[in-house]
C-alpha cells in the first residue's frame, strides 16, 4: 500500500488550515541547504507556490513526472499538486513564493479564478527566462516582498499584494509567450489590468505618505480583494 505524500504548510512545518491573506517569501537555499538541497514530494493543501531559479537547476516531481531545468527560469505549482525538488547542490538558488487562495486574488477578480488560471497555465509547469532583464525585475520583486514582511511598516500588507501582482502577471506573460494557444495570451490581458489598477491604488498610497481605511479599501478592491460589498470600486 502506497504512503500518502506528506502535507505540510511550508515544507516541514504542519498543515495551517487557518491561514489566511499569507503570502511568504524566501531564498531558495535558505530551506533546501538544510534539507541536502533535496525537497521531498510533498503537497500543500492551500498554499500555491511560484519558484524563480535564478542560478543552478536540477529536477522536479510534478505529481508521477519527473522534470529537469536550468537557471533561469520560473515554475508554478498549484495548491494540493503534489511536487518535489533535487537542486544542484551549493550552486542553485533564487526565491520560493508561498500564497494562500485569498491572497491570490491579486491575479485577478476572484481567488478561484485565479488559481484555476495558474492550474491552466501550470500543465507545463517550468517557464524559462529568455530574458536577463525580466529574470532581475523579477528578482527584485521577490525581494521587496521579503524586505517588506521582514520590516512590517505601514501598509505592508497591501504592498506585498501589489508585488504579489507584479510577479503574478510578469510570469504569466512569460507562460503565454512560450505558448501557442490564443486562450493562454488572453490571460495575461486580464491578469494585467487587474495588476494596472492595483498599482494606480498602491502608487497614490505611496504618492501621499500614508494608509487611511478608505484608500486602503480601495486599494484592495483595486487588486481584486473582497472586501465590503458596499464599498465603491474604483472607476
Amino acid at each position: 500500500m502506497a504512503t500518502p505524500l506528506p502535507l505540510f504548510h511550508l515544507y516541514g512545518d504542519p498543515p495551517d488550515d487557518q491561514a489566511f491573506d499569507f503570502v511568504h517569501a524566501e531564498m531558495i537555499a535558505s530551506r533546501s541547504a538544510i534539507h541536502d538541497w533535496t525537497i521531498r514530494a510533498h503537497r500543500h493543501r492551500n498554499l500555491s507556490q511560484i519558484l524563480l531559479i535564478e542560478r543552478g537547476g536540477g529536477e522536479m516531481t510534478f505529481e508521477a513526472a519527473r522534470l529537469p531545468f536550468t537557471a533561469p527560469a520560473a515554475i508554478l505549482v498549484p495548491a494540493a499538486v503534489a511536487h518535489g525538488f533535487r537542486f544542484e547542490p551549493n550552486v542553485t538558488d533564487g526565491w520560493v513564493l508561498s500564497f494562500s487562495e485569498d491572497a491570490a486574488g491579486a491575479f485577478a477578480g476572484r481567488g478561484g479564478q485565479a488559481l484555476a488560471r495558474l492550474r491552466t497555465l501550470a500543465a507545463q509547469p517550468i517557464i524559462p527566462i529568455g530574458d536577463e532583464v525580466e529574470r532581475a525585475r523579477l528578482s527584485k520583486l521577490c525581494g521587496e516582498i521579503f524586505e517588506e514582511h521582514s520590516l512590517a511598516r505601514e501598509g505592508y500588507r497591501l504592498a506585498v499584494r501589489g508585488l504579489l501582482a507584479l510577479i503574478a502577471v510578469g510570469v504569466v506573460r512569460l507562460a503565454a509567450s512560450r505558448s501557442t494557444q490564443l486562450g493562454e495570451c488572453a490571460l495575461d490581458l486580464g491578469a494585467a489590468a487587474a495588476c494596472a489598477r492595483g498599482l494606480q491604488a498602491v502608487d497614490l498610497l505611496a504618492l501621499q505618505g500614508r494608509v487611511d481605511a478608505q484608500d486602503l479599501g480601495l486599494a484592495l478592491v483595486a487588486l481584486g480583494v473582497a472586501v465590503d460589498p458596499d464599498h465603491d470600486a474604483l472607476a
